[in-house]
Order: structure tokens, then C-alpha cells, then sequence
């Protein structure tokens, strides 16, 4: 899915990186996923190609935190950065993972389905989206507990 991203032409065709924040991907299966640790592998994936940024989204409380740090008059006033100079997000990447669970006699099989979308945030407008499926099958002895 990184692949696809990134040959999208809002983002191939950009002649800067452009900045996304990665919102939380939903779970709507009846598992207990981390569906965290699967956005955190996707934006690392994402940020080894070198053609995007991520915004921080979820420690920018402690930024502003440190930067009005830096206006307490604790810090040099040489070296403190200024505040009103955090980056823009251009995109938000989104997503959710889905499973369709069939079961036969002592046979189940869980389809999981992922799927990514990018928003432009000026526009609201969807510019890219890419899905993935997985099957697992899973089988019971009769002996089984």
C-alpha cells in the first residue's frame, strides 16, 4: 500500500514532500487488533521512501508545551524556538480494517479487509484510496477444546 501511495500523482508529482498526519485506523472486526502498531509499520514504510512528511499529531500538545517552555524566560532567547512555526498537514491519511467470518463443521475462514484513503485538507477531496485482503483459514480437530 506505501507503494501505491506514493506512485499516486499527488504525491509522485509534488515537487516537495508533502505533509500528512496519520489518523487512527478503525477496527470494525471482532478481534482485538492493534491496529495502532499497523499505521506505525505503514509510517515508517512511508517515511523510508523520503516522499512524504508526517506531522506529529499525537505529541503536539507536548511541542506547544515546549515551546511556551521557551517564552517562560527559562531558555536563551538566542536559542528557543518561536511558536507559530509548526508545519502544516497538506493530507490526512485514514483508515479502517474489516473481516467477514464464515464457518463450516469444524472449519472457519476470516476474510480481513484493509483500506487506506488520502484527504486533501483544503479540499475535503479523497485524492487517493487502496484496499488489501487477507484470509486466514483455521481448522478444529474433533478432539479439540
Amino acid at each position: 500500500m506505501a507503494v501505491s501511495l506514493i506512485s499516486s500523482p499527488n504525491i509522485a508529482q509534488s515537487t516537495a514532500p508533502p505533509r500528512m498526519a496519520l489518523l487512527r485506523i478503525r477496527n470494525f472486526t471482532s478481534e482485538h487488533i492493534n491496529t495502532d502498531g499497523i499505521a506505525d509499520k505503514l509510517r515508517i514504510a512511508l517515511l523510508k521512501t523520503g516522499k512524504v512528511r508526517f506531522v506529529d499529531r499525537e505529541n503536539i500538545d507536548k511541542v506547544v508545551e515546549e515551546l511556551q517552555f521557551g517564552e517562560s524566560g527559562y531558555v536563551d532567547p538566542a536559542k528557543m524556538k518561536q511558536i507559530g512555526k509548526l508545519a502544516g498537514t497538506d493530507y490526512f491519511l485514514s483508515g479502517s480494517l474489516e473481516s467477514i467470518e464464515k464457518q463450516k463443521s469444524t472449519k472457519s475462514m476470516t476474510w480481513y479487509r484493509c483500506s487506506l484513503k488520502l484527504t486533501n485538507v483544503e479540499t475535503g477531496e479523497i485524492v487517493w484510496g487502496e484496499e488489501s485482503e487477507l484470509k486466514k483459514m483455521f481448522g478444529k480437530n474433533i478432539m479439540d477444546w
